[in-house]
């Protein structure tokens, strides 16, 4: 890679995580080829019905669900309701459950993977909403995964981060295999979907950590409709400023985003669970009344 540098001229920031964040917009602005968790790469944000039943471009109700990266994940889990409302997916001949339709299984396999599910979960399925029940599975699965993890002292990770860019392996389905995506994607989905809440609220908060080194040196980052804005260091003693937009509705919140805006504020979990790896003092302020200390951070980071 640095055989192809043609310059390389250098920037000072007041932090490492200030530093992340140019670094994505940058990518962003430059579209490097060696960078490809962060280009556009043809991605566009979407959105879901409360109800899981459509997915659309924009925010508008009923379009409420989201942001999400791609609409690999929504149309996916617009598949599995109509599975388990009875439609058929074996006669189609585009995406299925997000798989490229040579990826597709056979029609009988998969019938009978989706048969398989429904008789797994055949309790939550009959209770209330479709939609809730979908949810209330991947939750669910998501916790038993998590405390498998926990358990077993595994540092595996949950994120669905690398998700969108993992290949397509060539295997042999059958229908547990089946059963088993499925099942995947309602917990990869449900994670997603909180991931989306989490960036709505960083859109309008201010960042406040200590330097690793100077442990009363704390750094403050206000953030305004997802871009970083004021930056300051705090006085001994001095609060975390209140963000300015912290009133803005979440549907104001969802109509700012753009693939840009999403990246950097995914780029910004990513430094903040790196804060809390390292036990560093950080805050979030949401709100005059609201600030997120690292316990309660930690514990949310480990939901997205």
């Amino acid at each position: 890679m640095l055989t192809q540098a043609e310059d390389i001229a250098t920037s000072v920031t007041g932090s490492a995580l200030q530093a992340a964040l140019i670094e994505a917009d940058e990518i962003k602005r430059r579209q490097p080829p060696y960078n490809r968790a962060l280009r556009d790469r043809n991605r566009s944000l979407c959105y879901a019905a409360k109800d899981l039943s459509a997915v659309f471009s924009d925010p508008v109700s009923p379009f409420t669900v989201g942001p999400f990266p791609s609409e690999r994940i929504p149309m996916a889990l617009m598949d599995i309701r109509m599975a388990m409302e009875g439609g058929t997916l074996a006669d189609r001949s585009d995406s299925v459950m997000g798989l490229s339709p040579e990826f597709v299984p056979d029609p009988k396999v998969l019938s009978e993977g989706v048969e398989r599910f429904k008789a797994t979960h055949v309790v939550d399925l009959t209770t209330g909403f479709l939609h809730q029940a979908l949810m209330r599975i991947g939750r669910r699965l998501w916790e038993e995964r998590q405390c498998a993890l926990d358990e077993s002292d595994d540092d595996a990770s949950l994120s669905c981060d690398d998700a969108e860019d993992k290949e397509e392996e060539e295997w042999e389905w059958d229908p547990e295999r089946v059963a088993g995506m499925m099942a995947g994607i309602l917990v990869h989905a449900g994670q997603m979907i909180r991931r989306a809440r989490w960036l709505c609220l960083l859109q309008e908060a201010t960042i406040a950590w200590e330097t690793e080194r100077v442990s009363d040196l704390r750094h403050a980052l206000v953030f305004e409709k997802g871009c970083p804005g004021e930056y300051r260091v705090l006085a001994q003693g001095q609060s975390v400023p209140v963000p300015p937009g912290c009133h803005r509705t979440w549907a104001s919140r969802r109509h700012q985003f753009d693939l840009t805006t999403y990246d950097r504020l995914r780029v910004l979990t990513t430094e903040l669970r790196r804060l809390v790896k390292e036990d560093r003092w950080v805050a979030i302020r949401t709100s005059p009344s609201v600030t997120l200390g690292e316990k309660r951070i930690a514990r949310l980071l480990r939901w997205i």
